[in-house]
């Protein structure tokens, strides 16, 4: 349909011009746009008016006919569902593992836990317990990999990260029930609904004023973070993966005891939340396989 959108033509008012024959057919753009725009001639601006309807809408009917079979058939597969909550979860999910694990590390070592001796084979057993992940080359504590993400060196907290990543499905889920969303979490949008907006005004006001467990109060009526509402949002895709996960027979989990030698270890499904990249991960391999 965009080739037969792209390449109409029309014939210049006034002229007679043969099939297949474009030396006297005018574009969309810029021509037809210009003439429409600019004409006052009432039967040319009606000639290029009709001659686009008739050069390009007729053509594509019978296309968007089926397009439009096929967009209905999508819809009751819940494919578009999955799609945008796998996106959304590469984006939000893949986060929280790594999120979590910087300050475990680092809270651990100043604790006493293990050693500084340690410090880099420590990382590399947080890498690979949360996300899945070692080092595509053996790394010895002659290397610190930490030391290469800013907020080790800077001394800059990072367990707000990972605490921002769960509370805003906290925050989106009350929104939503205020609005008065029904239906999937994930299909909610609270966009220019006032009463959502007052509720995330009063929170927003404190600025740094109060704690943020005041703000989460007012939006949730609690102080405590909740993971309920990111398992709720992402669960149609948490059903979905399982349903790959029985059909194709895949492991869940991955072993950690391999050795670094090279190359990361394959991750395998799961649906519990903390590993949801680790099934997303596989799933891409099954099908690049």
């Amino acid at each position: 349909m965009s080739t037969i959108y792209n390449t109409g033509r029309v014939c210049k008012f006034g002229l007679t011009c043969e099939e297949n024959d474009n030396t006297f057919r005018l574009p969309l753009d810029p021509d037809i746009k210009r003439i429409l725009s600019t004409s006052r001639n009432y039967y040319e601006l009606l000639h290029y008016w009709t001659g686009w309807r008739d050069n390009v809408g007729t053509p594509m009917r019978q296309k968007y006919i089926r397009f439009t079979e096929l967009s209905n058939e999508a819809s009751t597969i819940n494919e578009a569902d999955v799609n945008f909550l796998m996106k959304m979860a590469l984006g939000k999910i893949a986060f929280i593992p790594f999120g979590y694990l910087i300050d475990q590390w680092r809270w651990s070592l100043f604790s006493g836990e293990y050693s500084t001796a340690e410090m880099n084979e420590k990382w590399w057993d947080l890498r690979c317990k949360w996300q899945g992940l070692k080092s595509d080359s053996v790394r010895t504590e002659e290397n610190f990999d930490p030391g290469s993400k800013y907020h080790i060196p800077s001394n800059t907290p990072y367990i707000r990260y990972f605490v921002s990543y769960i509370i805003q499905f906290q925050f989106h889920k009350s929104l939503c029930e205020t609005a008065g969303h029904t239906g999937s979490l994930h299909t909610c949008d609270i966009y220019k609904n006032i009463e959502a907006g007052d509720k995330l005004a009063e929170a927003m006001k404190l600025g740094a004023s109060k704690p943020w467990q005041d703000a989460m109060e007012i939006l949730t009526g609690q102080t405590k973070m909740d993971a309920t509402a990111i398992m709720e949002y992402f669960q149609p895709l948490i059903d979905w993966l399982d349903e790959q996960i029985s059909e194709h027979e895949l492991t869940q989990g991955w072993d950690c005891t391999i050795p670094s030698t090279g190359g990361a270890s394959r991750a395998h499904a799961a649906s519990a939340i903390v590993v949801l990249l680790a099934t997303m991960y596989s799933l891409l391999l099954l099908r690049l396989s």
